[in-house]
């Protein structure tokens, strides 16, 4: 606040919101310390109509029309207003399946990676681990997207062998990797060889 003032800004209210999740029902309005006394503005997750906020995004992406930046991070706190860890599971996985259908793959991704960093405390680590290997896999997509171009009209074999790699790299078949990149058999043998695979 004092350098704030310094810089010419005036600052005449600080609030302090904390954000509880679904299985905090109750907590202390103020914290004294003696020469300080902070009271705190509430926020209780708990209190959320979970299946309401969830049906209204869901109408939104069923319709194709773009989120707001509210939309998307009440999808992503949307598993945290559940209390019990099985409930939080089912949500974090509904919401990640509602995310995968939004259309925008720059809001898809961001919400997806900010559900898995939200839940990181109570999330299943096998289906973590599944999510952040979609993850990888949607940017090779992406990569061989930019690069398909080139690819495809055989003007550049380096980039076909780059797209290749990271296809294998991220678990993609082999025969996909073959159509998608026109790399013969022995070339993709040749590049799983160099990448010890």
């Amino acid at each position: 606040m004092e350098r704030l003032r310094q810089e010419g800004c005036k600052v005449s209210n600080v609030i302090i919101a904390v954000i509880y999740t679904g299985d905090i029902d109750e907590a202390p309005t103020e914290l004294d310390v003696g020469a300080l006394r902070i009271q705190i503005k509430q926020v209780f997750l708990s209190r959320f109509d979970t299946e309401g906020l969830y049906n209204d995004i869901k109408v939104k992406i069923d319709a194709g029309e773009p989120l707001t930046d509210d939309d998307i991070m009440r999808l992503i706190v949307l598993p945290l207003t559940q209390p019990d860890k099985t409930r939080k599971q089912k949500l974090i996985e509904d919401t990640i399946a509602l995310a995968k259908q939004v259309q925008d793959e720059n809001q898809q991704l961001f919400i997806v990676a900010g559900i898995l960093t939200a839940t990181n405390k109570f999330i299943d680590q096998a289906y973590s681990k599944s999510i952040k290997e979609w993850i990888k896999l949607t940017k090779v997509a992406r990569l061989f997207e930019e690069e398909k171009i080139e690819a495809v009209n055989g003007a550049d074999r380096n980039a076909r062998v780059r797209v290749a790699r990271e296809m294998l790299l991220a678990g993609e078949d082999l025969l996909k990797v073959m159509k998608y990149t026109m790399l013969t058999r022995m070339e993709i043998d040749e590049i799983l060889e160099s990448i010890g695979v």
